[in-house]
């Protein structure tokens, strides 16, 4: 009996993320990122201000103030992020020590990623198309070097993640009950984004012109708004 190569994809993707993650200590991936190679030193540079941030709150300082006050882990570039990741995200990591923190955050970031895959392979009932969401957003370069430097995009990744599958669904879609799940796709999607890093700014023209987003993303923009103020 011919067996299906296919049932074992879910062992070479759990293999891979286990290679990913021996990667990041071992270096053995290093060689092929130029800054990671010439300077190993810069693992983690873009996640020791994410923690930091929700401490120089606790400490009455700005959550932008990534060198003021007592330094957290050994490197660091600039919190560039909204004020609520800081409260709502950054605070669940910030009581560990740096490099557990950096840690808990790669296992975070990876298990982000693997629902993104969960959401795409709804979308199929192929199979191996399933796997395959899983594979492509585990096992790629830029998701390594994310891991790398600690990079909080993980969660950007799901707002477009939510989006793209929202618009899919309001393309396809007939029924109410559908609909209304992809505005709240796209309700949740918009406002990860716009909590982290505001990289959906462009799509808003035309999430505005289109008659079925306009009313979700009147409503995004509202809450955005009205929290926005209030971390002011």
């Amino acid at each position: 009996m011919k067996q299906n190569p296919t049932r074992y994809l879910p062992l070479v993707i759990i293999a891979i993320v286990a290679f990913i993650l021996l990667s990041l200590h071992f270096g053995w991936l290093n060689m092929f990122f130029y800054g990671a190679e010439l300077n190993p030193n810069v693992q983690g540079i873009d996640y020791f201000a994410v923690p930091k941030s929700f401490l120089n709150l606790l400490e009455g300082r700005s959550v932008f103030d990534s060198w003021g006050g007592a330094p957290y882990g050994p490197h660091s570039t600039w919190y560039l992020a909204h004020p609520a990741f800081s409260l709502f995200v950054a605070s669940w990591f910030s009581f560990f020590s740096p490099w557990t923190s950096y840690w808990l955050f790669v296992l975070f970031s990876i298990a982000i990623m693997a629902y993104c895959g969960y959401l795409i392979s709804k979308i199929t009932d192929n199979i191996f198309k399933k796997y395959l969401s899983y594979f492509i957003l585990l096992f790629a370069f830029p998701t390594f070097w994310m891991l790398f430097v600690g990079n909080m995009h993980a969660p950007l990744v799901l707002a477009l993640t939510l989006i793209l599958l929202s618009i899919y669904e309001l393309t396809y879609s007939e029924n109410e009950q559908d609909i209304k799940s992809a505005n709240k796709k796209l309700l949740i999607g918009l406002l990860i984004s716009f909590f982290s890093k505001p990289i959906v700014l462009l799509m808003l023209p035309l999430l505005l012109l289109t008659k079925e987003t306009r009313k979700t993303t009147i409503k995004r923009l509202i809450i955005y708004f009205f929290v926005s103020l209030l971390f002011i």
